[in-house]
């Protein structure tokens, strides 16, 4: 038996391609037997695929399951569901209601879903009854707790500020930019971390509007960054900030907090059950310039609170991909059969 993971390539890596990743390096930890294959998005014809193949299709290729018959009778085909498309609020009615029929047929064609955020797979699992969902949520990536040790080391004076998301209009670039314009007089530097490149349009609205402002020197653009500089890079923050209006997880936010980041963000994904209001880092609604001025000035001001927060995070265990691995084999427990148990080698050597 084997399991295959279809995904497109990493043109933009998301938190999606993140996922698939660390989900496939914690399966060759564990011997477990979940391989992984690119496939273009543009592709016409269905990969070849042996009769007992379980195909776990990426919901980044939603379109090209949607429109292809699938081969290879016998094979089983899921939806690994990293995000609910049609669930963006940025999209007109027209364009939710196409997005949503594609999502069904896709849906039409598999046996099984597979969820990476709580609220996602409840979401499922009403709309689809007759399909099993299983829930298998992010881990976290031990460079990030690697990097705890480095953890509130000042740089300088300021309080730095950082933002994972790419520059594009669902993820609140603007919001924020509105929120921290009237706290200039505090003395806070920014980070962008994310492509530019998803849509560009928007992400040169973004500079023009930051030379307005004359923020050249407080707000810096580092891209996309690989997980090792991306963990270096938090460690040496003071608060995460994201006013996103549209998530199905948030592992950006995750990783900051498993870090021990203070986060002020939006109650988007699954950001309620990461961030204790109070305790770890703030809430507020999507939208919401106002809550979040109040949220940013009360902790960029407040260094005794940062600390707070960011002792309270650091007593907490995060999450690994071996679990995450383990509730995926346990929600392919029906489908796969006869298969070992994975191996966890770190305790086979012990």
């Amino acid at each position: 038996m084997r399991i295959l993971l279809l995904h497109p390539p990493e043109r933009h890596p998301s938190g999606g391609h993140v996922y698939n990743r660390n989900l496939l390096r914690a399966a060759r930890r564990q011997s477990f037997p979940l391989e992984a294959q690119t496939m273009s998005l543009g592709r016409r014809d269905a990969p070849a695929l042996a009769p007992d193949t379980i195909v776990l299709w990426d919901s980044l290729l939603l379109e090209s399951l949607a429109r292809r018959p699938l081969a290879a009778k016998g094979a089983t085909h899921g939806l690994l569901v990293h995000y609910l498309p049609f669930r963006d609020p940025g999209l007109g009615t027209t364009a939710r209601l196409l997005r949503k029929a594609r999502f069904d047929r896709a849906v039409a064609r598999v046996r099984f879903l597979v969820a990476t955020g709580r609220e996602v797979a409840g979401f499922l699992r009403r709309r689809y009854p007759s399909r099993q969902v299983a829930l298998c949520e992010p881990g976290i990536d031990p460079l990030f707790l690697s990097a705890r040790r480095m953890a509130a080391r000042k740089q300088d004076d300021r309080v730095h500020l950082v933002t994972v998301a790419p520059l594009i209009p669902a993820k609140g670039h603007e919001d924020l930019i509105s929120a921290l314009q009237s706290l200039e007089d505090f003395p806070w530097v920014w980070h962008w971390v994310g492509s530019p490149d998803v849509a560009p349009r928007h992400a040169a609205r973004l500079r023009a509007r930051i030379r307005e402002l004359g923020w050249e020197e407080r707000i810096v653009c580092h891209g996309t960054l690989a997980t090792p500089a991306l963990a270096r890079l938090l460690a040496r923050m003071d608060v995460f900030v994201s006013a996103s209006r549209f998530e199905s997880y948030g592992m950006a936010l995750a990783e900051a907090a498993a870090i021990g980041l203070p986060a002020v963000t939006t109650a988007v994904g699954e950001a309620c059950r990461i961030v204790r209001p109070g305790e770890t880092g703030w809430l507020v609604a999507p939208g919401d310039t106002t809550g979040l001025w109040e949220a940013l000035r009360t902790t960029i001001e407040d260094p005794a609170l940062r600390d707070r927060f960011r002792a309270r995070l650091l007593e907490e265990s995060p999450r690994s991909w071996q679990e995450t691995l383990a509730d995926l084999r346990r929600g392919l427990a029906g489908f796969f059969r006869g298969s070992p148990a994975p191996v966890d080698r770190r305790r086979a050597r012990a």
